[in-house]
């Protein structure tokens, strides 16, 4: 819940973060930078679980809540936290991929393991994006580490795609 020009003026330093949603964006934007110089090789539950304090850093945890994935349902029986954590970094470290899968469908395949696991109690969407931006960069497509991708899929989620909704002009 932040417009393109308050997200842009705490990107670039134009004004400082005064919300949790400022402040999101700011530390997004932090991580994203971090990640592509430094990423680590093999994904563990122990640094999705740092990319996720670090996100919610200077953050109520409890300003964000997750949400139930579209087309969804909570299952009766939740996977633990370390069982999420353990299917995120296994599809991450490619344990779950079929040779014959490109990078990019992994890596949408990623952000939907952690927004319908949800391992934490808010931000798993964003962890799923972050993430599916470094198996991108460790797998030849740095690009799209810059390349925002949230309202394509956002768009998708909703159901309300069309050429418009894609590129409007």
């Amino acid at each position: 819940d932040i417009d393109y020009e308050t997200a842009r003026g705490v990107i670039v330093g134009e004004r400082a973060a005064t919300n949790p949603a400022q402040h999101l964006v700011q530390n997004t934007h932090a991580l994203l930078i971090k990640l592509k110089d430094d990423g680590p090789r093999e994904i563990t539950p122990d640094f999705v679980r740092r990319v996720h304090e670090l996100l919610l850093e200077n953050i109520d945890a409890s300003s964000f809540t997750t949400k139930i994935p579209w087309g969804a349902e909570w299952p009766e029986d939740p996977m633990t936290q370390d069982q999420a954590l353990s299917e995120i970094c296994a599809l991450a470290n490619d344990e779950l991929v079929d040779a014959a899968e490109h990078p990019i469908i992994t890596a949408q395949k990623l952000i939907c393991k952690c927004w319908k696991t949800a391992p934490f109690q808010s931000c798993n969407y964003t962890i799923g994006s972050l993430l599916s931006r470094l198996y991108l960069k460790q797998h030849g497509f740095p690009v799209f580490v810059y390349i925002p991708s949230s309202s394509l899929t956002l768009v998708w989620k909703s159901g309300t795609y069309t050429d418009e909704s894609i590129c409007p002009y």
